[in-house]
């Protein structure tokens, strides 16, 4: 999902997850992009997190350039019957300095 950011700083993503039943090798990784191309990943999830129950993730951005195609992805390499993954509401948030 891209969004225009370029006007704003101190910018956080937050977003609510949950995991259960996650386990190595598993994986469930959150990426940027603020140009579509380069992507970085800027959260990995533990197996220690499967607790499955929601949390509430917030996620420092202000070191990363905005743009106005930046973008957001979320990836997982997992088991789709026996493993799960929720993310929920999404958003990009400025905090003050």
């Amino acid at each position: 999902r891209a969004a225009d950011l370029a006007a704003f700083g101190n910018v956080h993503l937050r977003f609510w997850a949950r995991l259960s039943s996650f386990e190595a090798p598993d994986r469930a990784i959150v990426l940027i992009s603020n140009d579509g191309v380069q992507w970085q990943v800027v959260k990995e999830f533990a197996e220690s997190e499967s607790d499955g129950a929601y949390h509430l993730y917030d996620i420092d951005l202000s070191e990363i350039e905005m743009s106005d195609s930046f973008a957001v992805a979320f990836y997982s390499s997992m088991d789709p019957l026996t493993r799960l993954w929720q993310v929920d509401d999404i958003e990009f948030v400025t905090v003050a300095p």
